[in-house]
């Protein structure tokens, strides 16, 4: 029996019964390596269209819109220049083995 017929003999259950074990054996492995296949099909599919549409929204991040700064937007960057003072304060305590509250920092400054 070639491949189509095997499978054309297992969509009947009544036939399948009639099938010597050389057969059932062959139709059994068609089964699985085809489920196998298809699935193995799908995930890959599945991969490319979920990379495809990271890269995507990476490129519409990257070229979108410039930010505008409006009044809201500056008390924002209030609350950016705070975060970096805090982090700032926390390495310089870290690094000189000194409690937070005993460091002060006056002036920040941006180098490159």
């Amino acid at each position: 029996m070639n491949i189509s017929e095997v499978l054309k003999v297992f969509s009947d259950p009544v036939l399948i019964k009639t099938l010597s074990t050389g057969d059932l054996t062959v139709g059994i492995l068609i089964s699985i390596f085809l489920g196998m296949g298809v699935t193995f099909i799908v995930l890959i599919l599945l991969q490319m269209i979920i990379s495809l549409f990271s890269r995507v929204l990476a490129l519409e991040t990257v070229i979108g819109k410039e930010p505008v700064l409006d009044g809201a937007d500056q008390n924002s960057g209030l609350a950016l220049e705070d975060e970096l003072v805090a982090v700032l304060t926390s390495a310089a305590a870290a690094v000189m083995c000194k409690p937070v509250d005993s460091i002060v920092i006056k002036n920040v400054k941006e180098i490159n």
